[in-house]
């Protein structure tokens, strides 16, 4: 396994984590549990980290999509997406530090709480344009070029 394939494995943590820490995030509201809280909002670094990671290794996966005649458009729009979305982890994980020392300060505790939904849902949205032009690397242009070329060859016979 090389980082392009590492670059595929880790952009699938951001994409189903933060969904997952809003439905989380949601539950601990709903129980008014302080420790679910606190979990959620650990747990919000750590797939902020692994984001990270998928970041980092998306110039390597870049190269490799580049010699199979990926589409440099789409890459571009999709590393742009991605720079975007990192941004709005980064900015979750730094209000869910905020908020995990705001448990038990009720009116700081609201404020936070509702800060961090907005931002994870803003996180959220920011992951599913990466995901989607990231999809298009894969999914589109090359796919096209595949089937045509495979088109072209049947048409000989």
């Amino acid at each position: 396994m090389d980082l392009a394939h590492l670059h595929l494995l880790l952009n699938h943590v951001p994409i189903v984590g933060f969904p997952f820490l809003l439905v989380l995030g949601i539950w601990a509201q709903v129980r008014k549990d302080a420790s679910l809280k606190k979990f959620l909002y650990v747990l919000t670094i750590g797939v902020t980290l692994a984001t990270f990671g998928a970041f980092q290794t998306g110039e390597p996966a870049e190269d490799r999509a580049e010699t199979t005649g990926a589409s440099e458009a789409a890459i571009h729009d999709h590393e742009e997406a991605a720079e975007t979305a990192m941004v709005f982890a980064w900015v979750t994980a730094a209000v869910a530090v905020v908020a995990f020392f705001s448990i038990g300060k009720p009116s700081l505790e609201t404020i936070t709480a509702g800060v961090f939904a907005v931002s994870l849902v803003l996180t959220i949205a920011a992951l599913s344009w990466t995901g989607y032009e990231g999809g298009k690397i894969r999914h589109g242009d090359a796919v096209i070029a595949n089937s045509a070329t495979s088109q072209e060859s049947h048409d000989d016979d």
